[in-house]
């Protein structure tokens, strides 16, 4: 049995608070297809920042699907958005993490960095800039040979004993 939620009510007939508790069954059953929010939560995530071809301004941001978000990014798909407005289309860095909860984790620790830090950050694995959508993620969609695609299906692994801590 998995507690979902509770909630506190009051009786007013009685002068008594109440409370509730909501509970959801899920029962070991095959057949019970799973809800898109439960597959986005296991897929994983993504955090991932992109800049603009003069590297003047860096987005930090977070996702489930890479490659999709990448594209909203390059097409502008969000006319209003803040990486449409400074034209952020290069991705010069990304982690991949099992749970998009530490994903969104690491958004926001990394979010609260000087630029200083978030530019050390990005030069552990890039330090020429280079856009990584075309010399790596690209590549997961249209392998050129077996040989690099497998190499360029890891994405950058989150380090345990990060250089960075120091700052």
């Amino acid at each position: 049995m998995l507690i979902v939620g509770s909630f506190l009510t009051r009786c007013a007939m009685f002068e008594m608070t109440v409370y509730y508790k909501l509970q959801v069954f899920i029962p070991n059953q095959k057949n019970i297809q799973t809800s898109t929010f439960q597959k986005k939560m296991q897929n994983g995530g993504f955090i991932y920042i992109i800049t603009n071809k003069n590297k003047t301004t860096i987005y930090i941001g977070v996702t489930s699907n890479l490659i999709n978000r990448l594209e909203q990014h390059k097409t502008k798909y969000y006319s209003d958005s803040f990486s449409a407005k400074y034209n952020l289309t290069q991705l010069i860095y990304y982690e991949k993490f099992n749970s998009i909860t530490d994903a969104i984790i690491r958004e926001k620790e990394i979010k609260h960095w000087s630029r200083k830090k978030k530019e050390l950050l990005i030069a552990t694995t890039n330090p020429n800039w280079l856009d990584l959508y075309e010399t790596e993620v690209k590549n997961w969609l249209y392998p050129r040979h077996p040989e690099h695609h497998a190499a360029s299906e890891r994405p950058h692994e989150v380090q345990t004993n990060d250089p960075l801590k120091a700052f």
